[in-house]
């Protein structure tokens, strides 16, 4: 890690700035794949992100890690823990978001960010870990694929209208 900044667990106090950087990650999205869904008003975007957020910190099963450099967040990552008897591994984790802001990428933030939630997922008996990440979005694509994540389901989409002029209705 490079002197400067820290990774800890998300607190309560961030909210605010963890809801501003997801926006960020949100319009990113937009700019490498505008076919992606769009919130109904940044407003209701924002409310919808804080309750989320707000969630996410007080689920045992779910842990929010932030870079910091002086008092400012730079970088935040979001994972949960999964448990299904019925499936080898039983005990799975989800990467849902990860975000470094842009002129921090390539600095090992993310990678740190990821190394933290890794302890995390450890210390729960964590198998196996998955990630989605956008469409063209060359950055993440990257980042992953460098960490060793590969497809394995593909989720694909287009509109109805689409959809029924292929199937002829």
């Amino acid at each position: 890690m490079q002197s400067g900044w820290t990774v800890r667990v998300a607190q309560e106090s961030d909210v605010n700035d963890l809801v501003e950087m997801r926006l960020a990650l949100h319009k990113h999205h937009e700019c490498r794949n505008p076919s992606i869904w769009h919130a109904l008003s940044e407003q209701h975007e924002y409310e919808r992100l804080k309750e989320e957020i707000i969630q996410c910190l007080c689920d045992q099963d779910t842990r929010i890690f932030v870079a910091v450099d002086n008092d400012k967040l730079i970088g935040m990552v979001t994972g949960k823990v999964s448990f299904n008897e019925f499936r080898i591994p039983s005990i799975v984790a989800s990467i849902n978001i990860a975000f470094v802001a842009e002129e921090w990428r390539g600095k090992g933030v993310g990678t740190e960010l990821v190394k933290k939630l890794c302890q995390f997922f450890a210390s729960r008996g964590v198998k196996d870990v998955s990630v989605r990440y956008v469409v063209g979005n060359i950055e993440a694509t990257r980042f992953w694929e460098k960490l060793g994540f590969l497809p394995r389901i593909i989720t694909a989409g287009t509109d109805l209208q689409n959809l029924e002029s292929k199937v002829q209705m």
